[in-house]
């Protein structure tokens, strides 16, 4: 397997402190964090530190300009960059063109853009026909840069599952379009047990975190809810050994990349002891085949 890190989990380093550091534990590669603060407005700040005080986050509007130099930063390092993950809805046309034509310029093939968020207030069927007709326009786009957009597997989404993104995708070839299979938010919904088969060439890309268990909690309100929070990855409810089966069972050749927001330890800590324990996972499956 190959191991990565999404720079949304690493707030404490710079790109040029991070790049260095993960090699030097033994990462394969990183996947940068490109968002656009400035779109988002005032709800920036109320973010947790792991989104709003990042120092490894990439922004968008300046990417297509110091591309290079990232990229630069990464191959004088031995550090490959395996996706962006960016914050672009589908049918922002003119922003994905600019990404994608930044990533052509620099040899990156992966870049998240996302479908429309389903929060209850529009119909499904319009959401998913708004999703739809935007990745038809990126599937050219994604042909003339040579770029594969990614769907993540994400909670609120119309691709929280495998079915759902595949609803969505099947029809476009596997060259330019994938899924990136999140351990951690299938927890929370999306889960199916033939999801990673299911999946097959269109797994692109994975994103490995954990949840701890589902714990009763009542709001300030009074109003009863269970919740779930991030925990250490050999802690959580998601089978993570099964998980690696599944990969090697549909000879799967991208990134393991983490995204723990776990804070049990350090950010440092857990960068050394979460690939020594998926190492030590694939080292299992191998001496028991």
């Amino acid at each position: 397997m190959k191991y990565g890190i999404f720079s949304v989990c690493t707030p404490d380093w710079t790109p040029e402190e991070l790049v260095p550091l993960i090699k030097q534990i033994g990462y394969d590669g990183i996947e940068w964090r490109v968002f656009n603060k400035v779109r988002m407005g005032p709800a920036w700040d109320k973010l947790a530190d792991f989104w709003s005080k990042s120092r490894s986050t990439i922004e968008e509007e300046t990417f297509p300009q110091n591309a290079r130099a990232l990229r630069d930063l990464c191959d004088k390092n031995g550090i490959e960059i395996a996706s962006l993950g960016t914050y672009i809805e589908c049918d922002d046309i003119a922003t994905a063109d600019k990404i994608m034509r930044a990533c052509a310029d620099i040899g990156v093939r992966n870049l998240r853009i996302s479908p429309k968020a389903y929060n209850g207030s529009i119909p499904f069927q319009i959401l998913f026909e708004k999703s739809y007709a935007g990745y038809e326009q990126l599937d050219k786009l994604a042909r003339k840069y040579d770029c594969r957009i990614l769907l993540e597997m994400h909670g609120g989404s119309l691709s929280s599952s495998a079915s759902g993104a595949m609803r969505l995708i099947s029809r476009f070839d596997s060259r330019y379009f994938g899924v990136i299979y999140d351990t951690g938010c299938v927890l929370q919904e999306g889960f199916e047990k033939f999801g990673i088969d299911m999946l097959g060439e269109y797994l692109a890309h994975t994103h490995v975190k954990n949840m701890g268990e589902i714990i009763r909690h009542f709001d300030k309100n009074g109003k009863e809810k269970y919740i779930s929070s991030a925990c250490p990855i050999w802690k959580g409810r998601y089978d993570l050994e099964w998980f690696m089966r599944e990969l090697n069972k549909i000879n799967y050749q991208g990134y393991v990349s983490f995204e723990d927001f776990s804070t049990d330890e350090s950010n440092y800590d857990k960068l050394v002891h979460n690939i020594a324990y998926m190492k030590s996972i694939e080292s299992k499956l191998a001496t028991s085949i």
